[in-house]
């Protein structure tokens, strides 16, 4: 469940008996996205700026990228260095447009 920010409220629901009687347990854990290191993020405009833009490619280069950068290598659910695809592909479109935006002034200039 979302609550419109950035914020991601999970709430699990465990039902159960025990000796006749139901117990209702809720869980409630907030999830705070942390943002992609910077790095990570310079490493996709690179990526794009070669015209390479398919998340799963961009997705390859990152993790060969984090083993070069990292002296110990971070867990792969580490968000921070393993971005999801809807992430990359934030990015990319990012990127994609700052690059239209910076070939469009230097034709104006």
């Amino acid at each position: 469940m979302t609550n419109g920010s950035r914020y991601c409220n999970y709430t699990c629901l465990h039902q159960y008996r025990r000796n006749n009687c139901q117990i209702i347990v809720i869980v409630c854990v907030q999830v705070v996205p942390e943002p992609i290191d910077h790095r990570v993020a310079e490493k996709i405009r690179e990526l794009v700026q070669n015209n390479t833009i398919e998340p799963g490619v961009i997705k390859s280069h990152i993790g060969e990228f984090v083993r070069t950068i990292c002296a110990t290598q971070p867990h792969p659910s580490n968000k921070r260095f393993y971005p999801s695809d809807k992430t990359i592909r934030n990015h990319v479109y990012k990127a994609r447009t700052d690059k239209l935006q910076e070939e469009q002034s230097n034709l104006a200039s």
